[in-house]
């Protein structure tokens, strides 16, 4: 009986799809499941290769196996490295009032390039300093300008003692000449470089450095003008000495 059931249940199912509509049904619900399979497979490699660090087809296929490997070892040698090298040559380092070379360019964009990587070469004067004084003071791999900084304030390193604003506009505008898409040019720099001399000034009062004849602790306070007066200071001091000189006159006059 219950096969007499379950072959008229078929011969009714065949009957109602018929041979031709059948295979057409397991033909199309197979194409459906290849298609599905392929895509999925296809944005699975394609997420693989946007998270692949590295070029997308292996470099050096072609060559024999111990090349292949040391090739392979020094890349991968090369993504552990941290290292900021000096951006421009010595020409360029010169001081504020020599900016000839930045101004010949006629395309304000490579001026922009060449103030950013100005700047970088500036907070390397910053690392040096801290260097000279213990290495351990120096920024470590994967380590922020900002974050840096910070653990500096915070023992037991407490090489920079205040100047919270300082180190907040001194990291803003590192990430604004290294990074952000606005202009960065002879006033942004002026200021940046102006900032970095306030934080060594603020390390050379509470550490000694080796080869400096600056004493820590001498006094209480970094005295360094703005760059807006430093161009005012030789007109006033000549102001000042025109002024002793009458004074002495006048005062000899008198005399006489």
């Amino acid at each position: 009986m219950a096969a007499d059931s379950v072959s008229s249940t078929d011969a009714k199912l065949l009957k109602k799809l018929g041979g031709v509509g059948l295979v057409m049904t397991i033909i199309f619900a197979i194409s459906i499941v290849i298609v599905i399979v392929i895509l999925v497979k296809r944005q699975i490699l394609r997420m693989l290769l946007l998270s692949k660090r590295g070029p997308h087809s292996p470099v050096g296929s072609d060559a024999p196996r111990s090349l292949g490997r040391d090739i392979a070892a020094r890349l991968q040698r090369i993504s552990q490295l941290r290292m900021e090298p000096r951006m421009l040559s010595e020409q360029f380092n010169k001081p504020l009032d020599g900016t000839a070379n930045f101004e010949s360019p006629s395309d304000q964009y490579t001026r922009s390039y060449k103030y950013r990587m100005k700047a970088m070469d500036k907070m390397t004067e910053l690392d040096d300093l801290l260097c000279t004084i213990d290495f351990k003071y120096s920024r470590k791999k994967k380590q922020s300008v900002r974050d840096h900084l910070k653990s500096l304030q915070k023992s037991p390193y407490s090489v920079i003692r205040g100047g919270d604003d300082t180190i907040n506009e001194v990291s803003g505008m590192y990430e604004h000449a290294r990074y952000e898409t606005k202009e960065f040019g002879a006033l942004q720099y002026r200021k940046f470089a102006y900032l970095v001399e306030q934080l060594k000034d603020r390390v050379r009062l509470y550490v000694n450095v080796p080869g400096s004849l600056i004493v820590a602790g001498s006094s209480n306070k970094p005295i360094r003008k703005p760059p807006s007066s430093t161009k005012m200071e030789p007109v006033a001091a000549q102001d000042a000495d025109t002024a002793a000189t009458s004074k002495m006159t006048a005062s000899g006059a008198i005399k006489l």
